[in-house]
């Protein structure tokens, strides 16, 4: 169901703004009702605070996918929350990096699974990411990121996109079916437009705020995208 459309959900992110209080715990209600909103408990596992494997480290929200084949559990999302006042988004982005750049890392060496979703939230507003831990191998390749963070709101070009996969089988029909996946407003400047805003070092306007009619279908559908893909099958490795 749309977040919106829920009424509880929908008054736990209006408070954020109207209420009196405006603490960090107001934006973490929030968000841990948008994750129980798209993140069914079939397939997925939600942890507060998580303490990370390798770096001991503990993101506000760890979802993790449930493979039922495999009786497993892999990392899928993380979410970080800030209060309404104080902090941005960039800051946010950057204690996500180094929380959890070194878990993903070796995480990865262990699964080859190198990529996750992020979420980031400063009271009512929202970014979405793509996490790769092999970020500088997207630099050598002049994929746009930052230190391995790419807006899921970003469409990778399909030169930079076939360069990088040349060595994988079908890869036109995957960079198709990566296109095809994506039911969010994509254009720079029709974003611009929306009110969607950006930070210093990722130019891409990809901040979107939860109270936004504007926003809002474009925040549904990205919690869709990011409940129904893998993070992997972008940039395979």
């Amino acid at each position: 169901m749309k977040y919106f459309n829920i009424q509880s959900l929908n008054s736990s992110i209006t408070r954020i703004r109207e209420g009196l209080i405006t603490h960090e715990h107001r934006t973490g209600t929030a968000a841990l009702g948008l994750v129980r909103n798209y993140f069914s408990i079939e397939h997925f596992a939600v942890t507060p605070e998580q303490i990370q494997e390798f770096t001991k480290k503990r993101p506000d929200l760890a979802i993790e996918k449930y493979i039922a084949t495999k009786d497993q559990f892999i990392p899928h999302c993380f979410v970080e929350v800030k209060s309404l006042v104080n902090s941005n988004m960039a800051k946010i982005v950057d204690q996500l990096f180094s929380t959890l750049c070194v878990a993903i890392g070796d995480y990865g060496d262990l699964t080859g699974n190198y990529s996750v979703f992020m979420i980031g939230m400063k009271g009512t507003k929202i970014a979405f990411y793509l996490y790769h831990s092999f970020g500088p191998l997207l630099d050598d390749y002049g994929i746009f990121n930052y230190k391995g963070f790419m807006p899921l709101n970003y469409i990778i070009p399909e030169a930079e996109y076939l360069e990088y996969s040349r060595d994988f089988p079908l890869r036109e029909a995957n960079y198709q079916r990566y296109l095809r996946n994506i039911t969010f407003e994509t254009n720079p400047h029709i974003l611009e437009q929306l009110g969607a805003t950006k930070t210093e070092y990722i130019q891409h306007p990809h901040i979107l705020d939860l109270l936004n009619k504007d926003h809002k279908d474009h925040i549904h559908n990205m919690f869709k995208y990011v409940a129904e893909n893998n993070h992997n099958s972008i940039f395979p490795t």
